[in-house]
């Protein structure tokens, strides 16, 4: 499924404006493209706990929630200010959203 995945509100032209990393789960903060400017911007926050990747346009896996935990440096804080240009979820409950400069963050179903 493309577009606007279902109950999840995150769809094309919609901008990614902050992520909060916690211990065992993080928080991604999306802004809504206003409609009617200059009205105020709505807001979206998902919470990922469990596994998730960042990739790279080709394929790569950039950073993940194993790195995270380890102490590794994060990479996912690349994503802020970036625009979805495409939304997908897939059951049971896999989320993808590809970014304008091609990174991809994928939350992945428990296992």
């Amino acid at each position: 499924m493309s577009g606007k995945p279902e109950g999840l509100g995150v769809y094309p032209g919609t901008s990614l404006s902050e992520i909060v990393l916690r211990q065992n789960d993080l928080s991604l903060v999306f802004i809504l493209p206003s409609v009617n400017p200059p009205k105020v911007h709505g807001t979206i926050s998902i919470g990922v706990r469990g596994e998730w990747e960042l990739r790279g346009k080709d394929g790569t896996v950039l950073d993940c929630a194993k790195d995270h935990r380890s102490g590794k440096e994060t990479q996912i804080r690349r994503l802020i200010g970036r625009t979805v240009v495409k939304a997908n979820l897939t059951p049971p409950m896999y989320y993808q959203f590809i970014f304008d400069d091609g990174i991809e963050f994928h939350m992945l179903p428990d296992e």
